[in-house]
């Protein structure tokens, strides 16, 4: 299945850690309201709108970022993303996880809101509780990537989820945070 064919991948693991503290690099999107960066921590919050940002230098490819992953969403979504400018929403590009009320939810976005995939899969973030999180996208072939995602070690989205879109792996990708008339907060991970 698809585990075995992750396990067997060549994919380095990586602490948001160094990011946390490199809080100069950290932009918000230029509406709505600004991230908050400090303490080893990234928080996206928001009455109504959208807080959004990201971290100013591209991820790579095939490396796992660990962090811990805290949310109150209110009557609104909240998440973290790869998106292609750090400054930016998905729907301009990328691909994010999404909690919403029933689900948690993956998109992949070409750009300028062409969805390419979507999918959902059971799981309900409860407020205030914290999660640790693992999250990639990797590549399986020269234009074919799968995102990674690990909640408190349990894998999800680990079937139907490869893209064949040769822009996840050639355009550059920026771990970013958002909220949605919510609250959600990214932190450093326990030391492994």
């Amino acid at each position: 299945g698809s585990e075995a064919t992750i396990s067997s991948m060549e994919y380095s693991v990586v602490d948001v850690t160094d990011m946390l503290e490199d809080t100069t690099n950290w932009t918000s999107a230029g509406w709505g309201d600004p991230l908050t960066v400090a303490d080893g921590t990234v928080t996206a919050k928001t009455a109504e709108g959208y807080s959004i940002g990201g971290y100013n230098k591209p991820v790579k490819l095939n490396t796992v970022y660990r962090f811990k992953y805290m949310h109150k969403r209110g009557s609104g979504a909240a998440g973290f993303a790869f998106n292609f400018a750090a400054n930016d929403v998905y729907w301009n590009g990328g691909i994010q996880v999404d909690f919403n009320s029933e689900s948690a939810a993956v998109h992949y976005v070409e750009g300028q809101n062409v969805p390419v995939f979507d999918a959902d899969q059971t799981f309900k973030a409860e407020d205030d509780m914290v999660y640790d999180i693992e999250f990639a996208v990797l590549q399986l072939a020269e234009n074919t990537v799968k995102v990674y995602l690990t909640i408190n070690g349990t894998p999800f989205f680990t079937d139907k989820n490869a893209v064949e879109n040769a822009i996840f792996v050639t355009k550059p990708l920026y771990f970013g945070i958002y909220a949605s008339s919510a609250t959600a907060t990214i932190s450093k991970p326990d030391t492994k």
